[in-house]
């Protein structure tokens, strides 16, 4: 169908960001007379892809023996064991037995692969849940198609930016619908910021080795530092401090997951100073890098309301990142609102569930409860009959029960019309 005038606009966008067009996703040989020499050849001794379609011809065919054809690659949908190649995705394997060249998708059939798994994204007749866990797969699949061919130029680049933006939506989006013993479809969370992370990782020595040899950069438009003012609107920027800020964003992304500890993840604050010296001063003065230090700041020093206010200032994704750290800090503003708020160990705070509400970027007044009850504070009705909770100096419990972190509105709000656009735009329009 017909390009809208939005996704016109994102193609054009990203063919000045590499000075590339679409038909530059597939590779011509290094040695043929008409080779652009901007095209890097793979790595030496890498495997070159020749399966043109989406799924080789050989794993379609076992996965239909052994009835293994997912819901989504199916030409029946009670049908597991009949896929086409119009359908079926390769799934990442831990080992390929035998690997031949037919076993790795080609640059074309990798693009056509992320447009057709773009499209699975935006379904609605689905529950995201799934749509989460056949994309987690096979978006490894895509990084291992990758890396096996030694491709880490700008097409590597604008395919991992992408599986980035996605585990970020996901970890937003799908919070509260977390795996257990009795519901194993559900959400995973420590596995997707797993491999977030590990795909933060190879986009930053691409980066780096794209800066090396003096790329990415619009054709004829030297990089200097002359090139590199602070940034403002992006309307207003020259196209290399487009670059620079499209870099910056999955900098900013990497810090922020470095930031402090979330869930099993460790805070380390050691590897978050060492990234940010090693970035360019032009990326770690960009407006992106700049906001993580901001809320880092409030973070770190337990200013709750200007985290809260960072948050609520943020674009869709910066905020999803961000809410990892929700529970924690609302907790820790509990435990600062009890010790500022109560007069004596005879009278307590009590404050309005609603106040706490607004004040924490809580979705709602049992929400506020079920978080204070966590953290030893009742809950109580107020004189005028409104939803109370009693903040009492020093009856914080530590360590504080669990309580599941949950999906926040207000930053849902903020998300572009389709997740496509989520995971292909920095900035999208909001709904």
């Amino acid at each position: 169908g017909a390009l809208s005038a939005q996704d016109a606009q994102a193609a054009e966008q990203r063919a000045l960001r590499f000075g590339t067009g679409p038909a530059a996703a597939a590779p011509r040989p290094p040695s043929a007379p008409d080779a652009d020499e901007d095209e890097p050849a793979p790595r030496q001794g890498a495997l070159v892809g020749t399966c043109e379609d989406m799924c080789p011809a050989r794993e379609r065919e076992r996965r239909e023996n052994l009835h293994d054809v997912q819901i989504f690659e199916r030409v029946d949908p009670e049908d597991s064991g009949r896929t086409s190649a119009a359908l079926a995705v390769r799934r990442f394997a831990r080992t390929i037995d035998d690997p031949l060249p037919s076993d790795f998708r080609t640059r074309a059939a990798l693009q056509r692969t992320m447009d057709h798994l773009r499209g699975i994204l935006d379904r609605g007749d689905v529950r995201f849940g799934l749509v989460h866990k056949f994309l987690w797969d096979r978006y490894r699949a895509v990084r291992q198609d990758l890396y096996v061919q030694g491709i880490d130029d700008e097409f590597a680049v604008t395919v991992y930016e992408e599986i980035v933006r996605f585990h970020i939506m996901c970890e937003h989006e799908l919070a509260g619908e977390d795996q257990s013993v009795t519901e194993m479809e559900g959400f995973n969370s420590h596995l997707n910021i797993e491999q977030m992370n590990k795909s933060l990782i190879s986009l930053s020595d691409m980066y780096d080795k794209l800066a090396e040899a003096g790329r990415p950069q619009p054709k004829g438009t030297p990089v200097s530092r002359e090139n590199c003012a602070n940034d403002r609107s992006r309307m207003q920027l020259s196209p290399l401090m487009q670059l620079i800020l499209a870099e910056a964003e999955f900098r900013a992304y990497h810090l922020l997951s470095l930031m402090a500890q979330h869930g099993k993840f460790k805070g380390d604050q050691q590897s978050f100073l060492s990234t940010l010296q090693g970035l360019r001063a032009d990326v770690r003065s960009a407006a992106p890098v700049l906001w993580v230090l901001r809320l880092q700041r409030a973070q770190a020093s337990g200013n709750f309301v200007a985290f809260f206010k960072l948050v609520r200032g943020a674009n869709y994704l910066m905020a999803c990142l961000a809410h990892i750290y929700f529970v924690s800090v609302q907790r820790h503003a509990l435990s600062v609102l009890a010790e500022a708020l109560t007069v004596s160990a005879a009278r307590p705070a009590a404050v309005e569930a609603a106040w706490l509400q607004r004040m924490l970027m809580l979705d709602s007044e049992s929400r506020v409860v079920e978080l204070c009850a966590s953290v030893g504070f009742d809950a109580a009705p107020m004189s005028d009959g409104a939803q109370g909770i009693v903040l009492e100096r020093g009856s914080d419990q530590d360590p504080p029960a669990p309580v599941q972190r949950t999906r926040c509105e207000q930053i849902s709000d903020k998300a572009p019309a389709t997740r496509s656009q989520a995971v292909t735009s920095s900035n999208a329009p909001a709904r």
